[in-house]
């Protein structure tokens, strides 16, 4: 399993727009870590705004598993 998500990814896990996650990541709701000049958002963080374990299987509906 990742331990982090591309904004990209949330978007498509959340059904939300990239707006809407850089809010949350604005507003500290989402915690983010910066690889070079990436920002990735930790499982932690993501399953705490998405409720839990809803991350994960959402996860992988959206890698196909």
């Amino acid at each position: 399993m990742k331990k982090f998500y591309s904004i990209r990814e949330v978007c498509e896990m959340a059904g939300v727009s990239r707006a809407t996650v850089q809010r949350r990541l604005d507003d500290g709701t989402l915690q983010s870590i910066k690889l070079g000049t990436a920002r990735r958002i930790t499982v932690s963080s993501l399953n705490g705004w998405l409720g839990g374990t809803l991350a994960e299987e959402t996860a992988c509906a959206v890698r196909g598993r």
